[in-house]
């Protein structure tokens, strides 16, 4: 059974960190320990999340990286089935 109107990761996280105005890019290049310009491109969507990001992200947010290379592995299926 293929999965429809799965969320993008990067949407997700835009929602959750920018769109509520709680946080800025640099905000949370600070709580993730990464560069403003990565964090730009992880909200945008230009990079997927991998290891190494699902780990700064599940740090930054303490919900570990499983989640978010899950929701990312999530999407990409679902992508590609369309």
């Amino acid at each position: 059974m293929a999965l429809k109107n799965v969320a993008k990761p990067c949407e997700v996280l835009y929602g959750l960190l920018i769109e509520d105005g709680q946080y800025d890019y640099q905000d949370i290049a600070d709580m993730f320990g990464m560069d403003v310009n990565q964090v730009q491109n992880l909200l945008n969507g230009d990079i997927e999340i991998d290891e190494t990001i699902a780990a700064k992200i599940g740090a930054g947010l303490e919900t570990g990286p499983d989640m978010w290379l899950k929701m990312q592995r999530l999407y990409n299926d679902s992508s590609n089935n369309q």
